[in-house]
């Protein structure tokens, strides 16, 4: 080519050009050295060929102990050869994505089953432990195994380290905290109460996020999410009725509302097991409940005003007239006569108030502790439960009382609810704690509404503007209804980083210790 002849020597001088001067001579040609071609592999392809040989060292290991065990020297032979040529087709790879293929060979010791998730320190040993095993595997001399399992090792402890200190300083740095909330042990019990109860939470009241109730405040006004929302919020309301009525012994599932004669009719239902419990057996005046009778009669004929004596004094006169005497020489009083008693005490007290309904109340529970100690075995269980119900049955009436449309107000139970049953005031207090009603102003839905009147298409593009949270709140929705995977996500996500930040140190630190150790 004429190129070449022009690079390297011509043997006749140009046309026009003395000969003398330009004399003939000799074509050179220059020795190029061979280059590698540039490895055209992507960060992911590198890492995956670089967790790949790792893998083939560390079959290649095994090999080689077992041939050194064996004496089978030219199978030894043959291996290092083949690892010499893997090595040297390996390196330009290496060279050209250090960080991808030293990411790639740690990756196989995070597969060790080490364990999970733990504090920075766990971490950090989980993986030197990791990193040195895997170091002290893979194919060399017994000197570049410990070498390798050494450095390996502390690579990963310390990229540990310090990955797990920068993860838990984001939490704190980015005030994460607030965003998804951190319950108190008794959020957390109030939640329990409320999940084993039936009545579904929100994200935001379970975890208290503020970010998580900004969103379900501002979904309750935006109209194309605020008809779910409101679902919600009756559906909740609906289990938190039903939850009431079924302490207070009313079992229908197709409840909705607490309205007063439903209350009443719990109550009423309760009183008559209770009687008829009592009526199958016989109260035993022993020795307390007659010095209890004694001193509350001498209390008010001493202290109590001049009528409010007299009506409480002819109340115990009644007991004491009903009294029997067994042939076995105890006092008693029958079942049936104990029944209306209390009955009569009970309605005496709906109308009394002050020094009066407390005297009375002194007698009703001074006789009601004698029937509770008199009450046969077989029937011990059942009085029990009764009274439970009986007393949960009032609360539920005080609160229908206050409800002119059915549903009980978490306040209300939780004020009422101190009457009632330990059961009765856990629920109350739980759902006065977590459960809020949904504020709305109504701002948003009177501009939807004037938009609609005023500007057709404003309202439709207001419509579509909202899309998106109709996404978030399906999301929140669905999250919502795995209570028990959600009562330690803060912790989770507050520790997260940090965990993420100490498996990630460790897999850096001794993919660092691959590029510069090797």
């Amino acid at each position: 080519m004429k190129l070449d002849e022009d690079i390297f020597g011509n043997p006749k001088p140009p046309q026009g050009v003395d000969g003398e001067i330009f004399a003939p001579t000799k074509p050179m040609r220059i020795a190029m050295p061979e280059q590698m071609p540039a490895p055209d592999e992507n960060f992911l392809q590198a890492m995956l060929i670089g967790t790949g040989r790792t893998f083939d060292r560390l079959g290649a290991g095994v090999k080689q102990m077992y041939y050194g065990a064996t004496g089978n020297d030219q199978a030894a032979a043959e291996l290092k050869a083949a690892q010499d040529e893997n090595t040297r087709l390996y390196q330009p790879l290496k060279q050209a994505r250090p960080w991808a293929t030293g990411i790639g060979e740690s990756l196989p010791a995070m597969a060790l089953p080490l364990g999970g998730a733990g504090t920075a320190g766990q971490l950090a040993v989980r993986a030197a432990l990791g990193n040195a095993a895997l170091g002290a595997s893979e194919y060399g001399s017994v000197g570049e195994r410990a070498l390798n399992a050494t450095r390996q090792g502390l690579g990963g402890a310390v990229g540990s380290m310090i990955g797990s200190a920068v993860g838990n300083l984001i939490p704190r740095v980015g005030n994460l905290q607030p965003v998804i909330g951190n319950p108190t042990p008794a959020q957390k019990a109030a939640a329990t109460v409320l999940d084993n109860s039936g009545v579904p939470l929100s994200i935001g009241e379970r975890t208290g996020s503020r970010v998580a109730r900004g969103l379900e405040d501002a979904m309750n006004v935006i109209p194309a999410t605020a008809t779910k929302a409101q679902a919600f919020k009756d559906a909740q309301q609906q289990a938190l009725n039903q939850a009431a009525a079924k302490l207070a012994g009313v079992t229908d599932q197709g409840l909705t509302a607490i309205t007063p004669d439903i209350a009443q009719a719990a109550r009423r239902g309760a009183g008559q097991a209770i009687g008829d419990i009592a009526e199958r057996n016989t109260l035993a005046i022993g020795q307390p409940v007659m010095k209890s009778m004694l001193d509350l009669q001498n209390e008010v004929q001493q202290y109590a005003a001049p009528e409010v004596a007299r009506t409480v004094t002819n109340r115990i006169k009644q007991a004491f007239d009903k009294l029997e005497t067994d042939a076995a020489g105890n006092v008693t009083m029958p079942g049936r006569t104990y029944r209306e008693l209390q009955s009569a005490i009970g309605k005496q007290m709906k109308s009394a108030s002050g020094d009066l309904k407390a005297y009375l109340g002194t007698l009703r529970d001074t006789l009601r502790t004698g029937m509770n100690e008199s009450i046969s075995a077989a029937d011990k269980a059942a009085w029990e439960s009764a009274n439970k119900t009986y007393r949960n049955a009032i609360t539920l009436e005080d609160v229908a009382a206050r409800s002119p449309l059915g549903n009980i107000s978490p306040a209300s139970l939780f004020q009422a609810g101190k009457k009632g049953t330990p059961e009765m005031r856990d629920l109350g207090a739980a759902a006065s704690a977590l459960i809020r009603p949904l504020p709305s102003s109504g701002t948003a839905e009177r501009s939807l509404a004037i938009n609609m009147l005023t500007n057709p298409g404003g309202a439709l593009m207001q419509g579509v503007a909202t899309l998106p949270a109709i996404g978030v709140q399906n999301l929140m929705t669905a999250a919502a209804k795995r209570p028990q995977g959600m009562l330690n996500l803060p912790e989770w996500m507050l520790r997260g980083p940090g965990i993420a930040g100490g498996l990630g140190g460790g897999l850096l630190g001794s993919a660092g210790v691959n590029l510069y150790g090797q």
